[in-house]
């Protein structure tokens, strides 16, 4: 009998160093991960209680609906007057938290590179909510062509507002127009991020026909031009290359929403994949990302977003994503030749504070 519980101790002792000595690894990890993100949040805007950056909203102009979606060169030039620029950037407005357990974050992604305050326009935009109560997310993309009133002297596409006046203009725009809390941004370039899809074994994403078949059809571009065709499947396996080309398909059915759909899946391909790194490959990730993000966000928010996509269990988190404008609440519309999106403000702000906060 003694034997049998010398032997149980025994096991009982190695089990419990094994287990210390995994979450000392983990700690490790996790600290070393968060030194390297607390790295990168380089010098943008700062946020203060006045609401100096805050303009009077210009009476919206008469659109002409009915107009089609937007088919010009999403990198063609636009004129940019001097005087609608703020050059220093808005500051972010400070705003109450509406509710404690519910963070939301704006990501931003960008295709021009980086610097500390990049006024590029805006390829994507995605409202990051996490509310830690329930461990879930949701990810809330808001079209770029959405026509809201981006600077005093009139409105325009809403990804036009980080060259009118960075990120800070951006953020408090949603907050004002849609009555949100943000306070914190992760501003992402795009090019880079092919790198860390490439670190990382390549992501998994669906891929319709259409979508394979206009990859194949520009296959005379540079960047279309891989080592092995992209193929449609539920679960089809993308390079950086490829994962990157995805994202930014534009011109097949479904407009703006699908592509919105296509980035989001790429973000959740690239989360999933991370959550299947070894933790010794952690530190390598974050240091690559660190070289293609600029944020404000502070450290216990990149720990507990990072603790519960990547550690907990699947089964407890949860992500799920939508598009705005929500269905049933805009139009094409044209103005002075330019196609935009107009949308039910204040109907879209009553969806989104009940999507996310019930």
């Amino acid at each position: 009998m003694a034997k049998a519980k010398a032997k149980s101790n025994k096991k009982l002792k190695t089990f419990l160093y094994a287990f210390i000595t995994v979450l000392t690894i983990i700690a490790l990890c996790m600290a070393w991960t968060i030194y390297v993100l607390s790295d990168f949040t380089g010098s943008g805007p700062k946020t203060v209680d006045s609401t100096a950056d805050y303009y009077s909203i210009p009476p919206k102009p008469t659109l002409s609906t009915g107009g089609a979606e937007q088919t010009e060169d999403p990198h063609a030039e636009h004129s940019f007057y001097a005087s609608d620029i703020n050059k220093d950037g808005d500051n972010i407005v400070r705003v109450a938290q509406k509710d404690p357990n519910i963070i939301n974050i704006l990501l931003v992604g960008l295709d021009q590179g980086l610097t500390d305050n990049p006024r590029s326009r805006s390829d994507c935009m995605i409202i990051l909510s996490y509310n830690q109560s329930t461990n879930q997310a949701k990810l809330v993309s808001i079209l770029r062509d959405s026509y809201f009133p981006v600077k005093n002297s009139g409105w325009g596409k809403l990804n036009s507002a980080m060259v009118y006046g960075g990120i800070g203009r951006t953020i408090n725009l949603i907050n004002r127009m849609l009555g949100m809390d943000i306070q914190q941004y992760i501003i992402i370039d795009f090019d880079g991020l092919a790198n860390v899809v490439d670190i990382v074994g390549g992501i998994y994403c669906p891929i319709t026909e259409a979508e394979a078949k206009y990859h194949r059809e520009n296959n005379y571009k540079p960047e279309f031009q891989y080592d092995t065709p992209l193929v449609a499947g539920d679960h089809v396996l993308l390079d950086g290359k490829k994962a990157i080309n995805h994202a930014r398909t534009r011109y097949l059915s479904g407009g703006d929403w699908e592509r919105t759909r296509r980035q989001r899946d790429v973000l959740y391909g690239l989360l999933n994949q991370v959550r299947e790194q070894p933790l010794s490959k952690w530190v390598d990730i974050a240091n690559e990302i660190s070289k293609y993000i600029r944020t404000n966000a502070d450290i216990n928010t990149i720990y507990n977003l990072g603790k519960s996509a990547l550690i907990d269990s699947s089964s407890e988190f949860s992500i799920d994503g939508y598009s705005l404008p929500f269905t049933g609440t805009w139009e094409y519309a044209t103005i002075n030749g330019m196609s935009v999106i107009d949308l039910d403000i204040e109907e879209n702000e009553r969806q989104l504070q009940e999507l996310i906060y019930g």
